[in-house]
């Protein structure tokens, strides 16, 4: 079940890059918040649920690496997509590696903002069925917990594929 009514919470300390991608989800009429810094989106993360969390890598007092390390420790499962302007694939591969599902190399086009919003919020939304309110309860039969785990392994393929991408790109 698409979760259209949950926002994406976009996280970049450059504001010029912020208002734009914001303008471009205004145009694909995707819901949002954004903020400048990763203190901020935490506290925005803590108090609501959000379908996906766009942020830039590199910020002052809390890179988006130490913010998806946060949310994990907090268990909070919202899928991150990172964007970055570093040209350092290792960063891009740990990121990957501690879930995110895809990411941006700036400067990015939007067409590429599109291309990967569109294909992260299809995953966020089998993600939210993953591991969002309703997977919380009891799975009541066998074949019920067969299917979430089809899902987490659907869900996990399309992780891995952003991850291959990233390093036939390098």
């Amino acid at each position: 079940m698409p979760q259209s009514h949950l926002k994406v919470l976009v996280v970049d300390d450059d504001d010029g890059l912020r208002e734009v991608v914001t303008t471009i989800m205004e145009l694909l009429s995707i819901p949002y918040e954004a903020v400048e810094n990763g203190v901020e989106a935490l506290e925005k993360i803590q108090s609501g649920d959000f379908r996906l969390v766009l942020t830039d890598i590199m910020m002052p007092n809390m890179t988006g690496t130490q913010l998806l390390e946060k949310c994990l420790a907090l268990g909070i499962m919202t899928p991150f997509v990172f964007m970055t302007g570093l040209n350092d694939q290792k960063l891009v591969i740990k990121a990957v590696r501690m879930g995110a599902v895809d990411f941006l190399e700036k400067p990015f086009s939007g067409q590429d903002l599109e291309e990967v919003l569109t294909r992260t919020l299809a995953i966020s939304d089998l993600w939210n069925e993953v591991f969002g309110s309703a997977a919380v309860r009891e799975v009541k039969t066998l074949e019920e917990m067969r299917h979430k785990m089809k899902r987490m392994m659907l869900i996990r393929s399309l992780g891995s594929k952003a991850l291959a991408d990233v390093k036939m790109s390098g």
